[in-house]
């Protein structure tokens, strides 16, 4: 990794975390939540999959990963409520049948309450370092590379 270059990372952490846990007391500019949208059942099977093969062979697909970004540095102290708010506007207003039933299951569910699974950030080399050295991540995924102008 160069340091002049900004680092698309996706995050998996070693257990679902509320935003008032995550032991990650800043995140970036440009951090996306993967929020879990699942039911009981699809965790189960996910679990199962995993179970049966080798673990790598088990993933949930990027179009199975539902979220939204957060344009600004996050703190700890920083709620995210107005972005979980449109989340499930945009959820609620979509002809997709995947999205209807992530509404269903995260409509009564507050944002405090929410289950985060992962992050995607974007930073500089020195930026992303930190964050993955962090304890709670389980796995690490790079995305895309650019200059850093």
């Amino acid at each position: 990794m160069q340091g002049d270059q900004i680092y698309e990372v996706a995050l998996s952490f070693d257990k679902p975390y509320k935003q008032s846990d995550l032991p990650l007391y800043e995140l970036p500019a440009m951090t996306w939540f993967w929020i879990n949208t699942y039911s009981y059942r699809q965790m189960k099977t996910f679990q199962e999959e995993a179970e049966k093969n080798v673990w790598s062979s088990t993933f949930i697909r990027e179009n199975e990963a539902l979220g939204f970004s957060v344009n600004s540095p996050i703190y700890s102290t920083i709620k995210f409520d107005s972005e979980y708010e449109d989340f499930l506007n945009l959820l609620q207003s979509s002809y997709y049948d995947e999205h209807q039933n992530a509404f269903e299951i995260m409509k009564d569910i507050k944002a405090d309450d929410v289950e985060i699974l992962g992050i995607v950030v974007y930073g500089t080399k020195e930026e992303v370092i930190e964050i993955i050295q962090n304890p709670i991540i389980q796995s690490v995924s790079l995305g895309g590379v650019i200059n850093n102008y």
